[in-house]
């Protein structure tokens, strides 16, 4: 990706936007994407503005900072092409072609394939940008070790794809979801693809477990609730301990009876509780 304009240009953008009354901040959150977009270019990584997107998602950023750098990205993106400076208005939008200048022509006509049937269908922009993205960076890095046709591809330039040259894992389950709708999305037209679809390594998806309260936390709401000084009425009170104490949900303490308690072991009976329907 050329980006001789953008660094001989960029100092204008800068000037436009301190001279728009765009605030400090918002002019600094340009130079650190202006920055970003530099040093993956450096690196070899940057084959369109969408990767820089990639990059971050990649990464594991929080959706809001991602939401943020997309618009600041899309900006950097029509200045470049276009030479149209940001005026805080226009919803800017990238362009469709992610990736795929630097394909051979069957990986990219894929990748085209894939949007054009995607968007007849009436699917989410952003999910056909996210599933694109991802396909066109896994074929690049096939094309990359001298493969140009699918029916070259093999279940070793598959999963080489996943991993770096230390054999450590830099493309996770969600990506690798991506690139399996891609593939699946165009098997009509191209029978291999379903093969290829084989090929990708057995990911499996992680989720973060978050600990919504800490020690502390957990200490100051039961003194709460076995305080006589709070207010709170013995239901309610019962209530907040049977959620903090077993984590039930609200439909479910909603739904307890007399009988839905063990009184001989001190808990909750396995017996299965029947819907109350009046």
């Amino acid at each position: 990706m050329n980006l001789k304009n953008l660094k001989e240009n960029y100092p204008q953008l800068i000037s436009h936007m301190r001279e728009s009354g765009y605030s400090p901040s918002h002019i600094e959150w340009f130079r650190h994407e202006l920055s970003h977009i530099f040093r993956l270019s450096e690196s070899g990584a940057l084959n369109s503005y969408a990767d820089v997107l990639r990059d971050y998602i990649v990464s594991g950023r929080r959706q809001s900072y991602i939401k943020t750098a997309r618009t600041v990205i899309r900006a950097i993106e029509r200045f470049d092409l276009y030479g149209e400076y940001p005026d805080g208005t226009q919803k800017q939008t990238l362009k469709h072609k992610y990736s795929t200048d630097k394909l051979c022509p069957e990986f990219r006509s894929i990748i085209d394939y894939f949007i054009e049937i995607e968007t007849e269908r009436g699917i989410k922009q952003s999910s056909i940008v996210v599933e694109s993205q991802n396909a066109a960076a896994f074929f690049l890095k096939i094309q990359q070790s001298g493969i140009e046709h699918l029916h070259e591809i093999t279940e070793e330039n598959t999963i080489g794809t996943f991993f770096d040259e230390n054999n450590a894992l830099v493309k996770g389950y969600s990506v690798k979801k991506n690139i399996a709708a891609v593939l699946n999305a165009c098997t009509d037209r191209y029978p291999e693809c379903a093969t290829i679809k084989t090929f990708l390594p057995a990911l499996k998806r992680r989720r973060k477990n978050i600990p919504y309260l800490n020690a502390e936390e957990v200490f100051k709401i039961k003194q709460t609730l076995f305080s006589t000084e709070n207010g709170l009425s013995l239901r309610d009170k019962a209530i907040g301990i049977i959620a903090i104490s077993t984590g039930l949900r609200r439909s479910d303490i909603a739904g307890l009876t007399m009988n839905s308690v063990d009184f001989n072991n001190h808990g909750f009976s396995r017996r299965k509780r029947t819907p109350n329907y009046e």
